[in-house]
């Protein structure tokens, strides 16, 4: 039977302070054995070292240890303090989703490392510096590698202090965002066209199930399929697909799955159905251990968490404590960009199917609707009031226009510019404003409705008919 997870990770991977810290510091303290080994040879007469590779007796060498390790344990505490600083900071002005960021920069993962290792070394070699009645013990090549890495760990702290000071600027935290979205654009269009290309055959499931209409199988599956239940709450972050599609061929059998990844599923709450219910039995674990469930979102296979990741930047930028209307026009501006490489991702079908066309798993798809709901729901129901970024929302997009791909995206935005001047028809402002907004909307109508004019598609009954004709907005 499959490992069924009980428990959730408490951490992102990548960003824990632990790993790094703790190489470095095992490290240091192999060196420190090997050249205290070879230190103990010259003490004994059995090596020699070179005459300008000494620190002095052993006063000399105490002083400076002593020194060291003051330094080094003042800039350890340091590094910390401006670490939680760095990162309360990050946490208010971008939010604690985008922690996961920080606290997967290594730079800052090596200089704590580097300190931490410098401690330790500097601690032993303290140790193993002594006196028996008139023998001394100096290890002189372990001072000098001493005062090497305490050098290198100051070096690093430069470095530290640079990344710090880079990854706190908005204008740098924006494209970092859209450039993993990019990625995983990437990897997604590839996986996507694979199982177009498999999909391409006419749906059909061998065995019990006859059935070659997939909406027939996803309404069979809700009526007569056996829950899957999850035995924890968390985030859907990753379906193996192509486990799960293995197991199914075998079987003969259909799996509806009723979560995306980046949805919230709760314990207890059904996951999937299986069609035919008899094999939910023995199914089941290998349904939940396939589906993997934590207490974070990441981007694996949720393309929506770096829109959200935008969005919530620029709603705290909007928000009454801090009222930063130009971060919140830069956020809008990167939206858009991403928005743009979104629109020529292939529209996914919702079904996962075997070699040969044969459907085994169905899931809800995440379509452009989605991605465009999620990226500008939330930002244009907070520019209640602030015209600038309605304004700037309706130019960002008219510039999308261009490079849409079909007229369901089109649609889309063509619903988002109905409901920005519907707000604004609704509020009270300056008459420049409202002629600034009315001009922006009238523009961004014209583009987007003349794509679906040049395809000869009908106006959608959701997006009235009005919204075309100008003169009933003047």
């Amino acid at each position: 039977m499959p490992n069924v997870p009980r428990h959730l990770e408490d951490i992102a991977p990548g960003t824990s302070l632990l790993p790094i810290p703790f190489c470095l510091s095992l490290f240091a303290c192999l060196f420190f054995a090997v050249t205290i080994a070879l230190d103990a040879k010259v003490f004994r007469g059995t090596f020699t070292l070179p005459a300008w590779l000494s620190v002095g007796n052993i006063d000399d060498a105490r002083a400076l240890l002593s020194a060291l390790l003051g330094a080094v344990s003042t800039v350890l505490a340091l590094i910390f303090s401006v670490s939680l600083l760095v990162f309360s900071a990050a946490a208010t002005q971008f939010g604690p989703r985008l922690m996961h960021r920080f606290l997967r920069d290594r730079t800052m993962q090596i200089a704590l490392g580097l300190f931490i290792a410098a401690f330790f070394h500097v601690l032993l070699t303290f140790i193993a510096v002594r006196q028996h009645g008139a023998d001394q013990f100096v290890p002189q090549l372990t001072i000098m590698t001493t005062c090497t890495l305490v050098v290198i760990s100051f070096a690093s702290l430069v470095f530290f202090n640079n990344k710090i000071a880079m990854s706190i600027q908005t204008n740098n935290v924006l494209p970092g965002i859209l450039e993993d979205l990019q990625t995983v654009v990437t990897r997604r269009s590839y996986s996507i066209a694979q199982q177009a290309k498999r999909t391409s055959e006419i749906p059909q499931n061998l065995g019990p199930l006859q059935l070659r209409d997939v909406a027939e199988l996803q309404k069979l599956s809700a009526r007569d399929g056996a829950a899957v239940r999850s035995v924890i709450s968390g985030f859907v972050q990753v379906i193996h697909f192509e486990r799960m599609a293995s197991e199914t061929a075998q079987a003969k059998v259909v799996i509806s799955l009723l979560f995306r990844p980046g949805q919230f599923v709760g314990q207890g709450e059904t996951i999937a159905r299986v069609l035919p219910a008899q094999c939910v039995k023995a199914l089941g674990p290998s349904v939940i251990g396939a589906v993997k469930l934590g207490r974070h979102r990441n981007l694996e296979q949720d393309l929506e968490f770096a829109i959200a990741q935008l969005v919530e930047i620029a709603l705290r930028a909007l928000s009454p404590a801090i009222n930063d209307t130009y971060t919140a026009i830069y956020c809008i501006d990167w939206l858009g960009e991403a928005i743009r490489g979104l629109a020529n991702l292939p529209e996914q079908t919702g079904i996962w199917s075997s070699e040969g066309g044969k459907v085994s798993i169905l899931f809800p798809p995440l379509q452009f609707r989605d991605i465009v709901k999620t990226a500008f729901d939330l930002l244009r129901q907070a520019s209640i009031g602030n015209a600038a970024v309605k304004i700037h929302l309706l130019h960002t997009w008219s510039r999308l226009a261009p490079d849409l791909t079909n007229p369901i995206q089109s649609q889309s935005l063509l619903e988002q510019a109905q409901a920005v001047w519907d707000a604004t028809s609704q509020e009270t402002m300056a008459a420049v404003d409202r002629a600034d907004i009315k001009l922006a909307y009238d523009s961004s109508v014209e583009l987007l409705s003349a794509f679906l004019k040049e395809e000869g598609h009908p106006k959608n009954a959701a997006f009235p008919t009005a919204a075309f004709d100008r003169s009933d907005h003047a």
